[in-house]
């Protein structure tokens, strides 16, 4: 239980404690079922709650068939109890509870064949029987089975709604919560390197685009740095790809700490990256803060596989960018800067 509880997985501590608010609310109904002696409510409540606490007491592997089987569970408890004790109960509010649970995570499973299917089944069945329990409690002479005090009707009325609306406020809230992280995690996945978590080339463009609006908007120029591991090649050669992969986190490690809001570094491809400098930063400033960048990249022990360490040094080519440039034309004049810084020693800025 304490493994499950502080796990990852939302989901499975949702459903954990999902399944703990139910137990407590069939423990306050089976008093009810206990002070009036109805053995049919209390077999079905005992029933209940031995399956939600089976429920907490396994892992949740197969949802599917928890969706199944709960949502039978208070369907079927739900006709029973309203023929009981009639419409004033107000059990039969547990089909719009039924129908949220069924619609919302059939809208976020579109894609899969039981959520196309069985949730769609299930919400019009209970929709049926919610009108047909309507017309049978109409026919019914007293509108109910048992004859309970008015006490007991109020509390049930009182409880049930406050159940039912609690159980679609929160589904409607948990479902649009994992709605948006969904589209958090989409966002992120077409914003960002997967590997550095960096800007990818896409997103360091459109990022561009907005420096450069601004820059032009206040008549300046901006800067622009493209970064290249030297030897990079030798690293994947030598120590394997997987220690490639870690130098290049590293790198991009140090430069999302680069200590600058004016400097959005990004990676533009393999062992290059790139770093624009807003028009806010002075051309000078940005070239001291890649010469700092390049001096602590080249002090810094990068950790490998087998708890090995490896010097790594950059080579960085810096260009100031007239602000009605085209991308493609400044980053060209910063890879001119970077050519030079290669084939003149590599582990240098030269702008």
């Amino acid at each position: 239980m304490r493994e499950f509880l502080s796990g990852d997985n939302k989901s499975d501590k949702t459903m954990f404690f999902v399944n703990i608010a139910i137990i407590f609310v069939h423990i306050f109904l089976m008093f009810i079922y206990t002070f009036i002696h109805s053995s049919l409510l209390i077999i079905i409540n005992t029933l209940s709650i031995a399956f939600y606490v089976c429920m907490i007491t396994t892992s949740y592997t197969n949802p599917k068939r928890y969706v199944v089987i709960a949502f039978t569970e208070v369907w079927t408890h739900m006709i029973v109890a309203a023929l009981c004790f009639g419409w004033g109960a107000c059990f039969q509010n547990y089909a719009f509870s039924i129908i949220t649970a069924c619609f919302l995570p059939a809208h976020e499973e579109g894609r899969d064949k039981f959520y196309q299917t069985v949730p769609y089944i299930y919400s019009f069945s209970v929709i049926i029987t919610y009108f047909a329990l309507l017309f049978v409690l109409d026919l019914m002479p007293s509108g109910s089975v048992l004859n309970v005090n008015d006490t007991i009707m109020k509390i049930l009325f009182f409880f049930n709604n406050a159940v039912s609306f609690i159980a679609i406020m929160g589904a409607t809230i948990f479902y649009t919560s994992k709605s948006k992280r969904k589209v958090y995690e989409l966002t992120r996945k077409a914003d960002f390197d997967e590997l550095t978590l960096l800007y990818n080339r896409y997103a360091i463009t459109q990022m561009n685009t907005q420096v450069r609006n601004h820059a032009q908007s206040l008549r300046k120029d901006y800067s622009i740095a493209i970064l290249d591991i030297d030897h990079f090649k030798k690293v994947n050669d030598k120590y394997g790809h997987n220690s490639g992969d870690l130098v290049l986190k590293q790198i991009s490690n140090i430069l999302k700490n680069i200590g600058s809001d004016n400097i959005i570094p990004g990676r533009w491809g393999g062992e290059e990256f790139i770093l624009i400098g807003t028009s806010d930063m002075r051309y000078e400033t940005f070239i001291k803060q890649m010469v700092k960048l390049n001096e602590k990249i080249a002090h810094t022990k990068f950790k490998i596989e087998n708890h090995e360490q490896i010097d790594i040094t950059v080579s960085i080519g810096v260009s100031s960018i007239p602000y009605d440039m085209s991308m493609e034309d400044a980053v060209g004049l910063a890879d001119e800067n970077l050519y030079e810084a290669k084939n003149t020693g590599r582990n240098k800025v030269v702008g």
